[in-house]
């Protein structure tokens, strides 16, 4: 009987340390996600979660002219030189004569970090908005937005939001933490990248002296 009891109480021993163990990587993974990069502050971010179903709604103020702030939004084929999780991007033309962009990046952090594939079909208002709407489907069942300039008293202001809806789920926490770390750093590292071009010499055309 004592060994019987010995034995049970060495279950529970294992089963509360398996938690303890899968707790603790939960919360430092949520920790992590939430760690905001430097220059963070200077974005505004909401990320909301309903359903599966992820809205982000992003914001700065970057103190350059508006045709800098278009010029890198554009760039569509050397995103990558500035967004760090992009690994990919290739602008191609459909069938139908519209242009989509392939993407493929990596999202989340370890131990959840995975690649993603989108393909991105685009529509311009040039110099003012760009929409997007992936249409392959693969590792989303919607993923929809856009980016939108005007002009503000402190230079360009960019608004970008995004509706997406992964195809994996995640606990909530867990996920509007990954994506709020992946909309915060895509932010950061844009409009690092607008001050960048503008304070090159001779900014006449910053699209021209990055090509």
């Amino acid at each position: 009987m004592r060994l019987l009891v010995r034995r049970a109480l060495a279950r529970l021993d294992r089963r509360a340390g398996l938690w303890t163990g899968l707790h603790a990587v939960l919360v430092t993974c949520v920790l992590a996600a939430n760690s905001p990069p430097a220059g963070a502050a200077d974005v505004a971010l909401v990320v909301r979660e309903a359903h599966g179903v992820y809205d982000v709604h992003g914001e700065f103020t970057a103190a350059v002219p508006q045709q800098v702030a278009w010029d890198v939004l554009s760039d569509y084929e050397h995103i990558g030189e500035f967004v760090h999780s992009v690994r990919s991007s290739r602008l191609v033309t459909s069938p139908g004569g519209h242009r989509v962009l392939r993407q493929q990046a990596s999202a989340g952090f370890f131990p959840f970090r995975r690649t993603i594939r989108v393909e991105l079909a685009l529509a311009e208002d040039p110099g003012r908005r760009i929409t997007f709407r992936d249409v392959l489907g693969r590792d989303f069942r919607h993923y929809a937005g856009a980016w939108t300039l005007r002009h503000g008293p402190a230079g360009t202001e960019v608004a970008y939001e995004l509706a997406a809806e992964p195809r994996t789920s995640a606990p909530a926490l867990l996920g509007r933490g990954v994506m709020a770390h992946g909309a915060r750093d895509l932010l950061t590292q844009v409009r690092a990248e607008m001050l960048r071009r503008a304070a090159l010499p001779g900014r006449a055309d910053a699209g021209a002296a990055r090509h």
